[in-house]
């Protein structure tokens, strides 16, 4: 077999296959598969003399994507009411118990101290949250804000603090309830089912402390990537008169491409090649002292 056009893994089935009979073969030979994105397998046999192995190949892909944790929300457990600064989600009951709301955001400021006003539909609830402050994919113990907060039918505030140098941009935010029959309900792993409860993503954008000068000139400054195909991507930056930094990073935190972008037409456009590296989810990220965007991208 081979993984992503990668030089093939050969291994021996050593028993005999009569016309028409089947059987499984286990390699020994073991791939990683941790790390976020695509995995495109081709899997073959080679008998001496045969005229065609296309008849003799399987291609088949594994997606691996930030986890989506099961739970059964259908009694209420969950979240009825999810709202941070203009984040203001009244939701039923996401399907599997994950719901997907990345397309709501609201800016936090660095230093600041924030509520947030949670609301359940079953008693005995808990709520934990992360902010992916690193941008790795993973919601560390140290990227947790708020943990197992009890709330109920209710609506309940909590105030959580944003460190004053926190990394600024957009990150993911990851929010997750559990109920408990017996005992104290606890919910600290973002990944792990639970057999009643919710996990609900949202985005939040680090901005400067309003008393050390956020600047609205930065808010109407457009930031997209475009895929040209082949492995090429450009980014493309609109309203902003000031140098850039461009980061590429692939979902295990490494910086892949690093330029400094000189920009003073108010258009800047950059583009860059991803061939040289493993096929993935990477986050692009332009920057300078004063202003931060990041976007995901899929290299298939």
């Amino acid at each position: 077999y081979t993984l992503n056009g990668g030089t093939a893994i050969t291994e021996t089935f050593t028993g005999t296959l009569n016309a028409g009979a089947s059987n499984s073969f286990s390699f020994a030979a073991t791939v990683d598969l941790s790390n976020l994105g695509t995995y495109d397998f081709v899997a073959y046999t080679a008998l001496s003399g045969d005229s065609d192995i296309n008849n003799d190949t399987s291609y088949f892909s594994i997606d691996h994507e930030i986890c989506q944790p099961a739970g059964d929300c259908s009694f209420g457990d969950g979240y009825e009411l999810f709202s941070l600064g203009t984040i203001n989600n009244t939701s039923t009951c996401s399907a599997g118990g994950y719901g997907d709301f990345t397309n709501m955001s609201t800016d936090l400021e660095q230093g600041s101290t924030n509520t947030l006003s949670i609301k359940s539909g079953y008693s005995n609830q808990v709520s934990t949250v992360w902010i992916d402050f690193n941008d790795n994919f993973t919601f560390e113990a140290s990227e947790r804000i708020i943990t197992n907060q009890a709330f109920a039918t209710s609506q309940v505030n909590v105030n959580f603090p944003i460190g004053a140098t926190a990394a600024l941009g957009p990150h993911l935010m990851r929010a997750r309830t559990n109920w408990a029959q017996f005992g104290t309900p606890s919910i600290t792993d973002p990944c792990v089912d639970v057999d009643y409860g919710e996990t609900e993503d949202y985005m939040v954008e680090i901005v400067p402390n309003s008393g050390v000068g956020i600047n609205e000139k930065y808010v109407d400054v457009n930031f997209f990537v475009t895929d040209l195909g082949e492995g090429n991507y450009q980014i493309t930056l609109e309203g902003l008169n000031e140098d850039v930094n461009i980061d590429v990073h692939n979902t295990i935190g490494q910086k892949v491409i690093f330029e400094k972008g000189k920009n003073a037409s108010g258009k800047f456009t950059y583009t860059f090649n991803l061939n040289d590296n493993a096929k993935g989810y990477y986050l692009v990220k332009v920057s300078n002292n004063n202003f931060s965007k990041i976007q995901k991208i899929s290299f298939k």
